[in-house]
């Protein structure tokens, strides 16, 4: 009878720290994804990501190589309704921009996944980008040109 009791009572413990452990990551982080940047067929590993979120409180992000591709994941709370910008560097020796991708989150509990894909090339001296962005209700893209003087800025839901 004592062995049963002791059985279920850590079957039961067990079931709960699960539990407990799933609710954690859960909360925790609501907007993850990653970043995969290509300049001129070389890939292009980002180094540094920022998210402000609604432009005012800027949000810990925990980002780093991605160990199948060859791109930055990165997470982070998103644990309100509103818009996320997310800012990272590229600096190289042809080219320095700061790419900005704002995603407007609809609701808060929701998890979003956002894939975001930067394909910069050289036409003709100017350097442009081709974008892809990926969430969990679409994919948007836009081509950026002369970025060296013209921001890329993109919002997406």
């Amino acid at each position: 009878m004592k062995k049963k009791t002791i059985i279920m009572i850590g079957s039961i413990g067990i079931v709960v720290l699960a539990g407990i452990i799933v609710l954690i990551n859960f909360l925790m982080y609501r907007l993850r994804g990653d970043i995969s940047v290509t300049i001129s067929g070389e890939e292009y590993l980002v180094e540094r990501i920022e998210c402000t979120y609604e432009e005012t409180k800027i949000e810990k992000v925990t980002y780093g190589k991605a160990v199948t591709d060859s791109c930055v994941a990165f997470k982070n709370s998103g644990m309100k309704y509103g818009m996320y910008e997310y800012t990272f560097w590229i600096n190289t020796e042809e080219i320095n921009i700061t790419p900005k991708i704002r995603v407007f989150k609809t609701n808060w509990h929701k998890m979003y996944d956002v894939d975001i894909d930067i394909n910069i090339y050289e036409d003709n001296g100017v350097w442009n980008a081709d974008v892809s962005v990926e969430t969990n209700l679409t994919t948007y893209q836009q081509t950026f040109s002369n970025i060296e003087h013209k921001a890329i800025e993109m919002r997406v839901e």
